[in-house]
């Protein structure tokens, strides 16, 4: 009985499969004026640092929030938690069939406000 074909369809059918879902996903983060220094956390670790904004900062495939935080000189500092989705591929991307669908990651863009106009506001 002769098993090369057997081999031989055996990698045909896992060259088929597809590739992998991605082993990072970003986190983008953008500010509204420019200029700003902004840092990415997991808990009490920075996971990256955007310096100046817009950017990506590269988070593993996996479901988490992360703490985005921005300051500029002459400008109130903000922070927001985003939450960022895994990408998971479906058994049928697998077989490689197209899906459309969201992808995982996180986006968020901040609009910073001048610290005289903060103080009159209050």
């Amino acid at each position: 009985m002769p098993k090369p074909p057997i081999l031989a369809l055996c990698a045909v059918s896992l060259a088929a499969c597809g590739y992998p879902a991605a082993s990072s996903e970003g986190v983008f983060v953008d500010t509204f004026p420019s200029g700003a220094s902004c840092a990415v956390f997991y808990g009490a670790q920075v996971v990256g640092q955007i310096v100046p904004p817009p950017g990506i900062v590269l988070v593993p495939n996996q479901e988490g929030d992360y703490l985005v935080a921005c300051k500029r000189n002459g400008f109130e500092d903000v922070n927001a938690i985003v939450h960022a989705g895994a990408e998971i591929r479906s058994f049928r991307e697998w077989l490689g069939a197209k899906e459309i669908r969201a992808s995982g990651g996180a986006s968020i863009t901040f609009a910073l406000v001048p610290k005289e106009r903060a103080r009159w506001a209050n």
